[in-house]
């Protein structure tokens, strides 16, 4: 099997929703003394990604360096996502700000999650700067823009409800 071959099998396994999987075929696959091809470690950061494996994706975006690829949205949106799977909206606005050093422009996915992460973690603050971004950048946004900022909280309640798993947003009583 060539590179290809392995970075197929890869794919698969994430898509058939066993991401670990896939780290055993890219073993396998140096194992077999093959280099990784950028879409290689692009599927690894996609599995990282569907993990919820934040530490995994910078390890991942790291050995994509080490080896000479430069990490493109692609990459930076499953690390992003990661986070945001993690509940470390934090490292989300790591990411994001490393991206923006590298010079790699953000699409509407980066945005809508790192707004979704942000509102998650009631930091309405950095959620409206990551707008403001996203306005800067020309980046449209989506319906799952909107919907990134009403993400359930706990404990919250809309005025005159009564019940306590109402979602709010920013500016919410």
């Amino acid at each position: 099997p060539n590179i290809r071959t392995y970075t197929n099998l890869m794919r698969a396994c994430v898509a058939g929703d066993d991401a670990q999987a896939a780290f055993s075929v890219f073993a396998s696959m140096q194992l077999h003394s093959l280099s990784p091809s950028l879409a290689t470690f692009n599927v690894l950061c996609t599995a990282c990604e569907a993990l919820g494996d934040w530490k995994r994706a910078v390890s991942v975006m790291v050995d994509m360096r080490v080896a000479g690829y430069q990490p493109g949205v692609s990459a930076y949106n499953s690390l992003i996502a990661a986070c945001y799977a993690s509940s470390v909206p934090s490292k989300a606005m790591e990411a994001y700000k490393g991206m923006k050093r590298a010079g790699i422009r953000g699409n509407v996915k980066t945005y809508n999650m790192l707004v979704a992460a942000l509102a998650q973690a009631s930091q309405w603050d950095e959620a409206r700067q990551v707008m403001a971004d996203m306005r800067e950048a020309n980046v449209q946004p989506d319906q799952d823009t909107i919907s990134a900022l009403f993400v359930p909280s706990e404990g919250l309640e809309l005025e005159g409800t009564g019940n306590g798993d109402a979602s709010a947003g920013p500016g919410s009583t």
